[in-house]
Order: C-alpha cells, then sequence, then structure tokens
C-alpha cells in the first residue's frame, strides 16, 4: 500500500502449519500477491503459532501474524460388515458379531455403541461389546433391518467431525502491515462436529413347526356306574398350537366297554356300558397332534364307582310240556338263569332264589347246588298249563323274576301246539293228531280244513301250501291237490302276513317212524324237547347218520356231516326241515338227553350279520360251504356274500374260525313276479368283506370239492375252495397305515404291478432298523400287511418298501 516496491525475502511458520513460499519476490506499490497456508494436524485438537514475514520494509522488516487452526476428528470405520442373518423361529440366544471387529478408529478413539431394532428382536449388547439377539417366543419375520452405531465419544466442544472431508476451505490470508490479521478458524463454516457411524443389516426369523402345547389339565374324575353319557373336557381348552394348526386327538386304549369318544368339536366325552366299572380307577392318556406329527399329551385317572345292580335274567326259561307221570324233571340251574353284574365286584353279592306259589302236588324245589326241578306226583295234571315264577333277590333286596308256563299234559289227552309263523315262506310241521272234525279219510287230516283258521274276515292269509312232491293247495282260485296232511311230513307254507297258527290233539310220539326216501324229504319235527344238531355229534339225526348226506332247516341253515360242518340251532316242534339221505332208512328222533330235560326256545347259533343282510328266503335254496384257503385273518364277524349277475344279494354267511362259512343262496320264488334270488342253472359270484377292515374282496374257485361249484341248483349242495381274488395293479403303490396313529397293530396294503423281490422294514427316526415284514418273493397283485409293534416305545416309526426299483416310505405313529 505504500509508493515504493517491497521486497518479500522469506514467509516461515511452523507446526503443523506450512506455506507454498519457494523464493524471495517483490510487490510493487498497490499490488498483491497470495501465499498459501496449509493447515495439515496429525492428531484433532486446537493448534496455534505464528507466519514470520521477512521483508524490506524499513519501518517493519519482520511481521508476526498469529495463526490457529482446528484439527478435526475421522469418523469410525467399517472394517468387517455384518452380513444378513437367517435363524429359525424359537432358537435361542444367538451372537450376532463383536462390534470392535466391525467397527474401527482411525484415531484410535475408544468407540462406545448402540442399537435400534424392533423389540420382539430383543437385542442386547454385553459389555465385551458382542451383540446378541434372542427372538421372542414364536416371533417370526422377514428382512427385519437392524441398526447399529459406532461413536468415538467426541461432542460438539470438543470439536469431533464424524466421516466429513473438505468441509473447511482455507481462507486466503491478506498480509499488510495497516491490516488486522485473523485466524483461519475464524474464516471456517460451520462444523457438525458430533457425528456417529451407523451400519445396517437384515435379519429373518424362519417360521418352524413348534408342537402343541397343553394349556389346560383334565382333573382326575371319580364317577358312578352306569352315568350315561358324560362331557369331559373340551380338548381345544386343554391343548393349544401356536402355529394355529389344526390339531387331532386320539385317546390310549381303553376299554371297549368305556365308550370314550371325542366329538367332531373336539369334545371329549364317555357313555360307558351298564354295570361297567373301573373300582380301582385307570390312567387314560389323550395326545394332540399337528400336521407334522408333533404332538402332546395330558394324563387324568378315571374311577368308575360300582353300584349295586338288580339281578337279571340272563337266560330265559322255556315254556314247558311234559306228559303226565314223567318222573323228576330238571328245569334250569338257576345260576344260569339269573344273573348279577356285583358277582364281578370285590364283594359279591350272592343271590337267593326262591319259588312262588306252585301247587304242593308239583313237587317243586331248589337245590342246594340251585338247581330248579319238579317230580309231579303220578296222578296230577296241569292241562291248561300254569304260570310258574321264580325271584332272584341280591343282598340289597332287589330282585328279578323269571316266569315261564309249565303244561302237564294228560296220558292220553289233547295239548295244543302253537306256531308263530312269519310273512312269507315258512317250513312248518305239527306234532299232535288233530281232532276228527279235521279228518275226511283215515290217512291223515283235509288239508283245506287244517289250513282253514287262516282265514278272517272272508280274507284266506295263505298264498300257497305244498309238499315235498310239489302238490299244493292254492287258496285264491280255491285248488288243492294234496290229499291228506301227512303228520309225519314237513310242508311249506306262504303268507301274506305274520300269524300265530293253533293246533290241539292227542301228542304224536317223539319216537314215531318217520319213513325217509332216497334223496330230499320234508320231514317232521315229532319231539316236544330240543335236539342239538351242532358238528360233531348231529345228535338228532344220529339214529340216521351213516345214509345222511345233509339237512337243512327253512331259513337255509344246514348241516353236512361229510365235512364235520353245521351252522343249525338245536331243533325244536313247530319247524319242519329237509333232509336228504342216500336210501331209504327210518328215523326215529332220540329221546329227550337225561342231564337236559327241560329246555328253552332254541337259540340262533349264527352271528348277527354286520355287513350285509340276510335276504329274505323263498321257497328253494342251494347249500353252499365256503372254505377260505389263502390264509384269511379277517375280524370277528366277517362275512361271505353271495349276488347274482344283477349284482342282487341272493345270500350270506359269517366267517366261522376264519377259513370257512356255509351259505343258503335263495332262488327265484315262481309264485311271482319278481326275482327274488337266481334261477336254475345261472351262475353266482361269492364276495368276502372283512369286519376288520371293512374291505370287500371278489373270491375266485380255487376247487370245487363237491357239486357244481358257483351254479345255482334248487336244493343243490356245493362245497368249494375260495381264494381273494388277486386284481393286478397298473403301478406300484404302498397307501396310508390304517389305523394311524396306533396303540398296537397297524396295516397297510401294497401293490405289485409285477412279481418279484419284496423287502418291506420298519425304523425308528434314528434310522435304525426295528423290525423285518417282507423278506421273499411275491406275485404281482394287492397285497395286505401287518406290523404288531408289541413292547416298540412311543414315536415315530418309518415303514419302508422297496421292490424292483420301487422306493415308498410311510411314517406311522405309535401311542400306547
Amino acid at each position: 500500500v505504500g509508493n515504493i516496491p517491497l521486497q518479500v525475502e522469506n514467509i516461515s511458520v511452523d507446526g503443523y502449519f506450512s506455506t507454498d513460499f519457494e523464493g524471495g519476490f517483490t510487490l510493487q506499490p498497490n499490488d498483491a500477491s497470495e501465499i498459501a497456508v496449509t493447515f495439515a494436524p496429525e492428531e484433532p485438537g486446537v493448534f496455534e503459532t505464528n507466519i514470520l514475514i521477512t521483508s524490506d520494509d524499513p519501518e517493519n522488516g519482520q511481521m508476526m501474524v498469529a495463526v490457529s487452526g482446528i484439527g478435526l476428528n475421522d469418523a469410525p470405520e467399517i472394517v468387517n460388515p455384518i452380513e444378513d442373518i437367517v435363524v429359525d423361529e424359537d432358537s435361542g440366544i444367538l451372537e450376532v458379531a463383536d462390534l470392535d471387529d466391525v467397527f474401527s478408529d482411525p484415531n484410535g478413539d475408544e468407540l462406545t455403541f448402540r442399537f435400534e431394532g424392533t423389540e420382539e428382536l430383543d437385542l442386547n449388547l454385553t459389555e465385551e461389546n458382542v451383540l446378541t439377539l434372542t427372538p421372542t417366543e414364536n416371533f417370526n419375520g422377514d428382512n427385519i433391518e437392524v441398526f447399529v452405531f459406532a461413536d468415538d465419544g467426541w461432542n460438539d466442544n470438543q470439536m469431533a467431525n464424524g466421516n466429513v472431508e473438505n468441509q473447511v476451505d482455507m481462507s486466503s490470508i491478506l498480509v499488510s502491515a495497516n491490516r488486522r490479521i485473523r485466524s483461519i478458524l475464524g474464516y471456517s463454516p460451520a462444523i457438525q462436529r458430533d457425528m456417529v457411524t451407523p451400519h445396517s443389516f437384515l435379519v429373518t426369523v424362519i417360521p418352524v413347526n413348534d408342537m402343541p402345547s397343553v394349556i389346560g389339565e383334565i382333573a382326575d374324575i371319580t364317577i358312578d356306574e352306569d352315568p350315561g353319557m358324560s362331557e369331559i373336557a373340551d380338548l381345544g381348552d386343554v391343548f393349544e398350537d401356536v402355529d394355529n394348526e389344526q390339531l387331532t386327538y386320539f385317546i390310549s386304549d381303553v376299554p371297549e366297554e368305556l365308550g370314550m369318544e371325542i366329538s367332531q368339536e373336539g369334545v371329549l366325552f364317555l357313555e360307558p356300558e351298564n354295570n361297567f366299572n373301573l373300582p380301582d380307577g385307570i390312567e387314560i392318556t389323550i395326545s394332540a397332534f399337528d400336521p407334522a406329527d408333533a404332538f402332546a399329551e395330558v394324563s387324568f385317572l378315571l374311577t368308575i364307582v360300582s353300584v349295586n345292580d338288580a339281578p337279571v335274567v340272563a337266560n330265559a326259561i322255556g315254556d314247558i310240556t311234559v306228559d303226565q307221570g314223567v318222573g323228576r324233571v330238571d328245569v334250569a340251574d338257576l345260576d344260569d338263569v339269573f344273573t348279577d353284574i356285583d358277582m364281578e365286584d370285590q364283594n359279591p353279592d350272592i343271590l337267593n332264589f326262591r319259588i312262588l306259589e306252585v301247587p304242593e302236588e308239583l313237587n317243586m324245589v331248589i337245590d342246594e347246588e340251585n338247581l330248579l326241578y319238579f317230580s309231579a306226583e303220578d296222578d296230577f295234571t296241569l292241562p291248561d298249563g300254569i304260570e310258574i315264577i321264580v325271584s332272584a333277590t341280591d343282598n340289597a333286596n332287589l330282585t328279578a323274576e323269571e316266569v315261564f308256563n309249565l303244561t302237564i299234559t294228560p296220558v292220553g289227552q289233547d295239548r295244543e301246539l302253537v306256531l308263530e309263523l312269519h310273512q312269507n315262506w315258512n317250513l312248518i310241521s305239527i306234532n299232535v293228531v288233530p281232532g276228527e272234525e279235521f279228518w275226511v279219510r283215515e290217512e291223515g287230516p283235509d288239508v283245506i280244513r287244517m289250513l282253514a283258521q287262516f282265514t278272517e274276515d272272508d280274507e284266506n292269509h295263505v298264498l300257497l301250501f305244498k309238499d315235498e312232491d310239489g302238490l299244493f293247495y292254492l287258496p285264491a282260485f280255491n285248488f288243492n291237490n294234496i290229499p291228506f296232511w301227512d303228520l309225519t311230513t314237513g310242508y311249506q307254507i306262504k303268507l301274506d302276513l305274520d300269524f300265530d297258527a293253533t293246533w290241539s290233539g292227542e301228542p304224536i310220539p317223539p319216537d314215531m317212524d318217520i319213513p325217509l326216501e332216497e334223496n330230499w324229504n320234508f320231514a317232521a319235527y315229532l319231539p316236544n324237547y330240543e335236539l342239538d344238531a351242532s358238528a360233531p355229534d348231529f345228535h338228532v339225526l344220529s339214529p340216521i347218520l351213516d345214509n345222511l348226506i345233509t339237512a337243512k332247516d327253512g331259513n337255509g341253515q344246514f348241516m353236512l356231516p361229510a365235512f364235520n360242518f353245521s351252522n343249525m340251532p338245536p331243533w325244536r316242534e313247530g319247524l319242519g326241515y329237509q333232509i336228504r339221505v342216500d336210501a331209504e332208512v327210518v328215523l326215529n328222533y332220540p329221546p329227550e338227553p337225561e342231564d337236559v330235560q327241560a329246555v328253552s326256545v332254541g337259540e340262533n347259533m349264527t352271528s348277527t350279520p354286520k355287513h350285509w343282510q340276510m335276504p329274505t328266503g323263498t321257497d328253494n335254496n342251494m347249500s353252499v360251504l365256503v372254505f377260505l384257503v389263502d390264509g384269511f385273518e379277517g375280524g370277528l364277524n366277517s362275512q361271505v356274500g353271495a349276488f347274482n349277475s344283477d349284482g342282487q344279494i341272493i345270500g350270506c354267511g359269517i366267517v366261522e374260525n376264519t377259513d370257512h362259512s356255509g351259505i343258503a343262496i335263495w332262488g327265484d320264488d315262481q309264485s311271482t313276479r319278481v326275482n327274488e334270488g337266481i334261477k336254475n342253472g345261472e351262475t353266482f359270484e361269492l364276495r368276502l368283506w372283512d369286519s376288520q377292515t371293512g374291505i370287500e374282496s371278489e373270491l375266485e374257485l380255487v376247487n370245487s370239492k363237491y357239486g357244481n361249484g358257483l351254479t345255482y341248483e334248487p336244493n343243490g349242495l356245493s362245497v368249494v375252495e375260495l381264494q381273494v381274488k388277486p386284481e393286478i395293479p397298473d403301478y406300484y403303490y404302498l397307501t396310508n397305515a390304517y389305523p394311524n396313529p396306533f396303540n398296537s397293530i397297524t396295516g397297510l396294503t401294497f401293490g405289485l404291478p409285477e412279481s418279484g423281490q419284496v423287502l418291506i422294514s420298519v425304523f425308528d427316526v434314528a434310522g435304525r432298523q426295528i423290525a423285518v415284514l417282507k423278506n421273499e418273493m411275491m406275485n404281482a397283485g394287492n397285497h395286505q400287511i401287518k406290523w404288531d409293534a408289541g413292547d416298540n416305545a412311543n414315536g415315530v416309526y418309518l415303514i419302508q418298501m422297496n421292490s424292483n426299483g420301487y422306493h415308498a416310505n410311510q411314517k406311522v405313529v405309535l401311542v400306547k
């Protein structure tokens, strides 16, 4: 600013400051020159120094200029980024990273850390700066962002700055003797000195299946015997699945009599059978399975307290008819007639029996062994019969009574025979000689007069009446060509309704001769007592057993001595029977067995059909004895059914001892326009129903041991060996196990489109082989196999099948 040139000889500065001065220069009057002063601190802080300017200025040859600078702090650096994390739900605590390894501070400052993230991740930082996460139970989610921050500890007052470069521009310093010099600090712009280094990563928590949990217990239960239906618990209040999956419930192995079930709504209830009790209690386990076969269990103790039950009649005493002067008659063992459920309790009742008001002449008593018998005086009769009442009283004075009628027929006097006939066909006979009013000729009573009682209000309920030779009486057309009623013969009668028919007369001697022709005969049954017809004795026809081929009743039940078979109940009065012999013989029925002087009405010894119902009988049938030869091991009351070409059932029978069944195949009733059965010469097919699996299977003929196989012939007889017809599948398969879960035995079906070696094994979840169910060559077809788990522990098992390169697995759950 002077008026003479200024020679600048040197500019110097020390510390972290420097200049770009390279040598002397001359400043002309009113001229200017810029010298850059550079500040390069090696550490943060405030630094001050002086710039010394040496010139030829005569007044101020050395000028000192104060200068100061701020060393800015460097931000922490990310040296090892945290990678995104994928973790399973409910996996517990997870160490994410040591943040001292993630961040580094260029200035060597000690770092502090903080984090931000969703509360459900439960983030935490240990004293050693290890970041952890522990997702809360059942929490899951995708790509959840987590932030971590590194702070070197500098604040605004400490002039720290985070990760900022070149934010401070060095201001030019104008130097002159007449001007005040300011420091660069005064020229720097505003600086945000307190910054941290952020870092983020993503967390994904994968949902996993959670096993069901027990949220409510089932308290121990004590109830009285015979409670009816009782609700125990809503299993939705007992079990919970946090995954909100549908649970399937199972009951451990409990007595069938308990009637314990789970409704579709998940309500556990029981309805015990009458008189069933559990005085000592049993532990019951309820299991809840989710679709992944994870399960939870809850157990409780169930006690059913026994209460006193009244005695009941277990076996009725049938009505009894004996002749005058017959001597001692054993009626029944009262221990078999009455029963008291409480006899099975720890303190069983003792029944006391007594007879209520009978004539003294009857001499009826109960002996010390509770046998009821009488020995009427020789001249005592009860032609009209009387009602006998026998009572049984238990310890609590509860009583049951059995009532039966006793008739003592005077010798040489009439007795009454009542037949309970049903609508449609009946095979009947009588064992009394009707009065003179029924006779027209000496050989026997008149058929029309004998059947006159079936006419009510001018309507005759007899549709057709015929004998073994095909002679018949047709009331609707007032036609009859049966010459007389042969008292030694049985007859078929078809009615349009149920009817009780009564005939009275002098009893026919039970052992009177009944002549039988070779082949088929309709025979009367003359005794007024029952005779056993079961194998192997065939007692009722034992006098002609050497000539007997077969015999059957009106229901188609038959005996076949050559094959040691009979499904016939005891023979009884009022019924007629068809008997086939190989020669002319005379039948004399055996005497009444000494050990059973009086018997009740015969019981049907066949089981009640469970799947196919017996078709309505007609006037003709064929007897078929079936033997199953393929090792059938089905359930109780399995059936064999017979079907005509239209698929109509024409007969069925119960499988006995798992290997044979007697079936009546019913032919068409020619007296109607409707097809009720099968026609002569037509073939029929047989099917097997397994009560254990509920599966129907076709049967095929293996061998015909007697007769014409599966071709219908009225009154024909066929003995056949059958096997389940193999069906060749188009592909290999292994079905789901049933039942599953199971408590002891489960079954599977598998198919082979071709023959080959088959290996079926069972493994536990650890891969150990538990059992080999099959390891052999097998034919093509459908096959069944069972696994008896025996003593194996509860849990999940794998059933594996291998055959000809085919592999299949089925998971099963054993719950005991």
